[in-house]
């Protein structure tokens, strides 16, 4: 019984930390996005002009 309920332990540490670095990556793109977006508010702008 032990082996099958340390497995469920490892399996979901597992995914819980595929999860977290899934968000953090969809966090980083985020960011990513939000700023290149305020630097072509800026920069579309100044060049036009």
């Amino acid at each position: 019984m032990t082996d099958t309920t340390d497995g469920d332990v490892e399996a979901a540490k597992k995914k819980q930390k595929q999860f977290i670095i899934l968000c953090a990556v969809l966090g980083v793109c985020t960011v990513i996005f939000l700023v290149m977006m305020v630097l072509l508010a800026y920069t579309l702008p100044n060049a036009s002009g």
